[in-house]
């Protein structure tokens, strides 16, 4: 992506990023709430956002709290595998946005933002402008009112299906692909038909094969389930170099089975 934004595109890398808080067995599970606040504290205002979302969602676990919201939205039709808890920490989030290059003039959309962490972290440290699409009503109720208490008027949340909000002014989309099934997976690589030239695909926990997306890095992150790779690309004009087979994708399984680090699995890492 240096010939957009100037900077170095995703280094290939196995690590998590300098200074990151290992997420792997108990101990990452415990340091998890201070990796949030270290990292939420190095952002004007992001604290503020993390501190409204703890009391938000104190009393709530997520399982239940996504098997409720389902019933109660009549949410049946699509797959419990789609609805899995899965979050970006806030300390990744800034990384991958670094990478990204964005800045004020940016447009990201998070499909599948959950609680909008990402798109806070997006907006609060770059300035630019982030959209976050769920489905899950209390997700984009509780993230619309903290956007309007803390007067963040470059956020916006919207209830919809990701194949169906408009990506117009999408400059950067995020996608959290990891728990996504391939009938969902193959809407939106039907969507990036539409993206407009340059604009970022940002994937975590799939790797996309599309006839217009151009790889500029992959890393490996710390996430709240555990260690994905997350693809960066940029959208070319048609008849760009084909990064891939379009079908030939990750399974949720192989991804799964790839979450820990093999120090984490009990086996030696590979000098």
């Amino acid at each position: 992506m240096s010939d957009r934004t100037g900077e170095a595109p995703l280094p290939e890398s196995d690590d998590a990023p300098p200074g990151a808080i290992p997420t792997g067995g108990l101990g990452g599970l415990l340091l998890a709430p201070f990796r949030e606040w270290r990292a939420a504290t190095r952002v004007p205002g992001l604290w503020r956002v993390e501190a409204r979302l703890t009391l938000a969602y104190l009393l709530r676990l997520p399982a239940w709290f996504i098997w409720r919201e389902r019933r109660a939205a009549g949410l049946y039709a699509f797959d419990d595998e789609s609805f899995a808890f899965g979050e970006t920490p806030y300390d990744v989030a800034l990384d991958i946005c670094a990478q990204a290059g964005l800045t004020a003039s940016d447009t990201l959309f998070d499909l599948g933002c959950g609680r909008g962490k990402m798109v806070f972290a997006a907006a609060l440290a770059h300035g630019c402008a982030a959209v976050g699409v769920d489905l899950l009503p209390t997700y984009i109720d509780v993230a619309r009112g903290i956007s309007a208490a803390l007067g963040l008027d470059r956020v916006r949340f919207e209830r919809q299906h990701v194949l169906d909000v408009p990506l117009d002014d999408a400059t950067a989309v995020y996608v959290n692909g990891f728990t996504f099934n391939d009938d969902l997976a193959g809407g939106l690589q039907a969507r990036i038909s539409v993206l407009a030239d340059g604009t970022r695909w940002i994937s975590v926990g799939r790797e996309w094969r599309h006839p217009r997306l151009r790889l500029s890095g992959k890393r490996r992150y710390p996430f709240s389930w555990g260690y994905a790779d997350t693809w960066l690309y940029e959208v070319g004009p048609a008849g760009t170099p084909v990064a891939g087979d379009a079908d030939n994708h990750p399974s949720f399984e192989s991804v799964w089975a790839q979450t820990l680090k093999p120090s984490d699995a009990g086996e030696e890492e590979t000098p």
